[in-house]
């Protein structure tokens, strides 16, 4: 393999690794800037405002610690029953505690591509000129947006944990917002469900979107949970021939435990980063924050939870380990890792190789056979060789022919040596000719 080909590799696997070939970031839900389904303004809003720290899982560390607990769902399921056990005593451990839940229902990569193409659109037809690489961009991303697929966008089953309920139904853009005082409904915003608390609502499906469900008992007033909606949106359901219906459903729930409380959002698009540039939606963040961090007062100590999981008992972490898998480290340590294996693949090319470089790369080949005899001629190691070569490549400078491969090049040498000794022979006895005729105060000087 050539330089030029393994350099080609060796930037190739750095882009693949690097995800420097898609120039589109949609990892959701990380707090690291570029992904536009990340959450970094979210995260670092929250930083500005509280004593944040971040924690990759919840477990005993922090049952003893922390007043406010955030957590963004990464995927569309709900907490299970063990995460929703150790989020109520948690809040029940001590009074003024707070846990903020965000759901997941989507990603705006395929909600952004469709408006960025129909934008794209609109600016062909003002301007002429750029028509046609406008119309060619409208059109990648209109297949980037089809290529980006969401179940939970079409879910109509609904989903519960001990905590809460959620029934999903038809996507819809909601007409008004209602709630800390928020006037202007954002435009990533959608209606994709209801949340509830309570007995599990009764649906056409189960929670699984198998079988009907069966009509929910009657709820005691122990068990009866009153909850008290922060945020709701407005919708209407226009049908052909039929007066429109509006609905007003709950997007933001504050559920008490106690003296503590549980903050559930529906669907976290508005507040993503994609959608910051938007001003409703940057004042939709800003109230939620406010609201949330009002509830303890100033300051307070919060922990950013990136899975809603309880650590196993395998003891604690390797802190070492944590660190090199971690950002930014983590892209360092492991763009390292495919430099040193693309660096060994490189090294490998040559393992049993019996052929000699090619012909434009004789004179390196030259330079080998040249250390070579400078080499054996300094350890006074196979002296025969070390004549031969010298005496042929040192001396004479002759460069070596197209060899072809190692059979070719020990033949060579071979035929170096015969030539050599034969040279040595005649020079020898030349030089006892001279040594016998010369008077013996004159200095005898060996041949090289």
């Amino acid at each position: 393999m050539t330089r030029p080909a393994l350099a080609t590799v060796f930037a190739l696997t750095l882009l693949l690794v690097s995800g420097c070939g898609d120039p589109l970031d949609s990892r959701y839900g990380v707090t690291d800037p570029g992904s536009i389904n990340g959450c970094a303004v979210l995260h670092e809003v929250f930083k500005s405002r509280t004593s944040l720290r971040d924690a990759e899982v919840i477990g005993p560390r922090l049952e003893e610690a922390g007043e406010l607990l955030i957590h963004v769902a990464r995927t569309s399921a709900l907490p299970d029953e063990e995460a929703c056990d150790w989020l109520k005593d948690w809040l029940g451990a001590e009074d003024g505690r707070q846990a903020l839940l965000i759901l997941r229902s989507g990603n705006l990569t395929g909600w952004l591509c469709r408006r960025w193409a129909e934008q794209a659109r609109q600016e062909a037809g003002r301007t002429p000129a750029e028509a046609t690489k406008l119309i060619t961009l409208a059109e990648q991303l209109e297949k980037r947006a089809d290529a980006e697929t969401d179940k939970i966008l079409v879910a109509t089953h609904s989903e519960s944990c001990p905590l809460f309920h959620v029934t999903r139904g038809p996507v819809t853009v909601p007409t008004a917002i209602s709630g800390l005082d928020l006037e202007q409904v954002p435009l990533a915003m959608r209606v994709t469900g209801m949340l509830s608390v309570g007995p599990e609502p009764v649906t056409g499906k189960d929670s699984k979107g198998g079988k009907a469900g069966k009509p929910a008992k009657p709820a005691d007033d122990d068990d009866a949970v009153e909850f008290e909606p922060l945020i709701s949106l407005t919708a209407s359901t226009t049908t052909t021939g039929v007066e429109a219906a509006t609905t007003t459903v709950p997007w933001a729930i504050a559920i008490p435990y106690g003296e503590s409380r549980l903050v559930v959002v529906l669907d976290a698009l508005p507040l993503l980063d994609g959608a910051q540039p938007d001003p409703a939606a940057r004042t939709l963040l800003n109230a939620l924050v406010e609201s949330v961090t009002d509830f303890h007062g100033a300051d307070p100590h919060t922990t950013w939870v990136k899975f809603l999981r309880i650590r196993g008992d395998g003891g604690p972490p390797n802190p070492m380990l944590a660190v090199l898998t971690s950002p930014p480290i983590a892209y360092i340590s492991w763009h390292f890792v495919v430099f040193l294996v693309v660096l060994a693949l490189a090294g490998a090319a040559w393992l049993g190789r019996r052929e000699a470089p090619t012909e434009t790369r004789q004179d390196r080949f030259s330079r080998h056979v040249l250390a070579l005899a400078t080499r054996l001629r300094d350890g006074a190691h196979a002296a025969w060789c070390a004549r031969a070569i010298a005496r042929t490549a040192l001396r004479h400078r002759q460069p070596p022919p197209a060899l072809l491969n190692g059979d070719e090049a020990r033949a060579w040498l071979l035929s170096l040596s015969d030539a050599a000794d034969n040279t040595a022979s005649t020079t020898n006895t030349a030089n006892a000719a001279s040594h016998s005729a010369s008077p013996p105060s004159a200095s005898t000087r060996g041949s090289p």
